[in-house]
C-alpha cells in the first residue's frame, strides 16, 4: 500500500473557514473516490495548517481515484471554487507504511467508506488530539506506541520516519521528558470530527 500525506496552509484565522466546507459540502464528494484515514487542524508547529491522510492499493490506483473525483462537478462548484480561496500552500508526501498496529489495520479495511456531510450545528473539532513524531531512526520521542509508522518515500524529506499517534494526553506527553530526543519535529493535531483517526466529541 501507499499513503498520502497532504498538509495544507490556510490563510492566518481563516482555516475553519475551509474546514467548515470540507465537513457539511466536500467529505461526502471526496470521500465518495478517495480512501480518507485522517483529517486534522495543527495545534502546534506552523499553525492553520489543515493535515489529511489518504490510503491507496499503490500510484495507479491513487490516479484512478483522483481522476475520478476530478470528475464530480459539484466538487469544483461547491467545494473547490469556496474553499480554496483561503489555501495559500498545499504539499503532498508519499509514504510507505513500516509498521502498523491492530488499530490502524481496522481503520484501513474501512477506508472506503462514504462520509455524510455533517450539519454546522454539529461540533467540527473533536477532543481527540493526535501527534506527529518526524525525525530520524532511532529513539521514539514517547513511551507508548504509535498507531503507524510511515517512511516518506517521494516528496520533502525522503526517507523521514512518521510516526502518528492517536488519543495522545498532552501532559502525559510533556513529562516524557521531550529533551531527550532532540532533532524528532512533533504536530500536535485537533482531529475533526469525522476523522476515522482522532475523531470523536
Amino acid at each position: 500500500m501507499q499513503f498520502e500525506w497532504r498538509t495544507y496552509t490556510a490563510q492566518p484565522g481563516k482555516a475553519m473557514t475551509y474546514l467548515e466546507l470540507y465537513r457539511t459540502i466536500g467529505v461526502s464528494l471526496v470521500t465518495k473516490h478517495l480512501p480518507m484515514l485522517g483529517y486534522w487542524l495543527s495545534e502546534t508547529g506552523p499553525l492553520n495548517e489543515i493535515h489529511h491522510l489518504w490510503a491507496y492499493n499503490d500510484f495507479d490506483d491513487r490516479t484512478k481515484r483522483r481522476a475520478g473525483l476530478a470528475q464530480e462537478r459539484d466538487w469544483h462548484e461547491n467545494f473547490i471554487r469556496k474553499a480554496f480561496e483561503v489555501i495559500t500552500a498545499q504539499r503532498s508526501r508519499i509514504l510507505v507504511l513500516d509498521r502498523g498496529s491492530e488499530r490502524f489495520e481496522a481503520i484501513l479495511a474501512a477506508r472506503d467508506r462514504v462520509h455524510s456531510g455533517r450539519p454546522q450545528v454539529e461540533a467540527c473539532l473533536s477532543t481527540g488530539l493526535c501527534v506527529i513524531a518526524e525525525g530520524r531512526e532511532g529513539e521514539r520521542p514517547t513511551l507508548m506506541d504509535p498507531l503507524a509508522s510511515f517512511r516518506v518515500a517521494l516528496g520533502k524529506d525522503v526517507g523521514r520516519r512518521i510516526d502518528l499517534y492517536e488519543n495522545v494526553s498532552v501532559n502525559d506527553w510533556l513529562a516524557q521528558a521531550p529533551v531527550r530526543h532532540a532533532g524528532t519535529e512533533t504536530t500536535l493535531l485537533r482531529a475533526l470530527t469525522l476523522s476515522p483517526i482522532g475523531g470523536k466529541v
